[in-house]
């Protein structure tokens, strides 16, 4: 009786498996983003970010519900990689940029509600001795942030990465 039973949860949770299938959401044809697609990131409401905005890989964008720009560098050597955005102690949203050729961390802050834009743009945090960063995390209760880069190569190997810490403050740090 208990392996019949088995036998028909096993049957039941295949077929519900088979029934859930990843539909696109933005498509070549429609998207205003480029092939450097990445660094998905999310807001407080919900809408979702990337960077690459317009095949530019100094910028990042909203895809959506629409597809605007949200940011874009004025450092012609730039390379946008990641978007994460976190709430401050005010209450206020503000998002970090990782820059992989430069080697920093922008944060925007003063979000104007009516746009969804940010009016201010620093230097959150840089250290020339990162890889790049490409990815972002952000722990929220203390606003440290978690940098990760890779030094792609054809022959890339284990420890061919890093990782990074940058304080409240924006002091960064090798982990």
């Amino acid at each position: 009786m208990r392996l019949a039973a088995a036998f028909t949860l096993l049957a039941s949770s295949a077929l519900a498996a088979n029934r859930l299938q990843a539909v696109p959401f933005l498509g070549a044809a429609d998207s205003l983003f480029g092939a450097g697609i990445e660094g998905a990131g999310v807001d407080k409401a919900g809408s979702i970010y990337a960077v690459d905005f317009n095949d530019d890989a100094l910028s990042a964008g909203q895809i959506a519900p629409s597809q605007t720009l949200l940011y874009q560098s004025s450092n012609n050597e730039s390379l946008v990689n990641g978007i994460r955005f976190n709430i401050d102690s005010t209450g206020a949203e503000e998002a970090y940029i990782a820059d992989a050729t430069t080697h920093q961390v922008y944060k925007l802050t003063e979000r104007d509600a009516a746009t969804g834009t940010f009016a201010k743009s620093s230097v959150f945090c840089h250290d020339e001795g990162m890889l790049q960063p490409n990815d972002i995390a952000i722990a929220p209760l203390s606003g440290r942030i978690f940098l990760s880069g890779m030094n792609w190569t054809s022959d890339s190997v284990v420890g061919n990465g890093d990782l990074w810490t940058c304080d409240s403050s924006g002091l960064a740090k090798r982990l």
